[in-house]
Formats: C-alpha cells, structure tokens, sequence
C-alpha cells in the first residue's frame, strides 16, 4: 500500500537534495532514497512540485550534439552490407502469379469480370487441396 507523506517530510527531503547536489555537484536524489528509503520517482516528483530541477538544463542538453547510433558488430562470415531478417520476395514467380498479382486497370468490364471468375476457380482448386492436406494429419 502507498505510503503518505506530511508537506514537512516532502520538504525536508527535497532540502536534503538541494544540499547534497550544492556539496557534491549531482546525487541527492540517490542519497536521499538511501537515507530516506523513499522511492526515487518520489523525490524527483516532489523536487520538480517544489520548483528544483535536477539534471541538465535543456540549453546543456540542446548543445550537446546528438550520438551516433552504434553499428552492431559484424558476425565472422557475415557479407558486409547485407542486412539481416526477412528475405525479400524471390525474384523468379510463375507467369501464373505474376498474372494473379498484377491489377486489372484497363479493359471491359466482362474482361474483369471473366479474370475473378477464374480466380475464385483457382482459390476454390486450392481450398479444396488445403482441406485435403489438413484431413490427412
């Protein structure tokens, strides 16, 4: 269960934090949670609530320029350049599923009409084959 905290407490923690950072330049919120036992998520809420930002200003952070992503290392083997996952699409495909594949933009509408006839024929044949296959396991 969470635990409540008086305005005394919260102030004399976030005190605490002020102190520390001016002694040692960064830290508080640390030793406050060691000294305290109080979450750090907490202290950082009750610092910010209380007007005391920790950290470094957004001028420091924008000033600094942004890291370099990090390439992974190269397995032994591996081609260079050549990104790893999914294999892309095999280039050779049957003039069948290139036909399938390829949009009907042009033409009369009984054209269109007779090439989703044998589509559906085609999805039919293999459904029917599908079912096969599945009954036998």
């Amino acid at each position: 269960m969470a635990t409540r905290y008086s305005d005394k407490t919260k102030k004399e923690v976030v005190e605490f934090v002020k102190k520390y950072d001016a002694e040692h330049g960064r830290g508080g919120q640390s030793a406050a949670k060691k000294q305290f036992k109080i979450n750090p998520i907490s202290i950082k809420k009750w610092c910010v609530d209380q007007g005391y930002t920790t950290g470094p200003s957004k001028k420091k952070a924008a000033a600094k320029p942004a890291a370099k992503p990090k390439a992974a290392p190269a397995k032994a083997g591996a081609k260079k350049g050549v990104r790893r996952g999914r294999k892309p699409a095999a280039a050779t495909t049957t003039a069948a599923a290139k036909s399938a594949a390829a949009p009907v933009s042009s033409g009369s509408m009984t054209a269109k009409l007779k090439k989703m006839s044998d589509i559906s024929e085609k999805i039919e044949a293999l459904q029917a084959e599908f079912d096969a296959l599945k009954k036998s396991l």
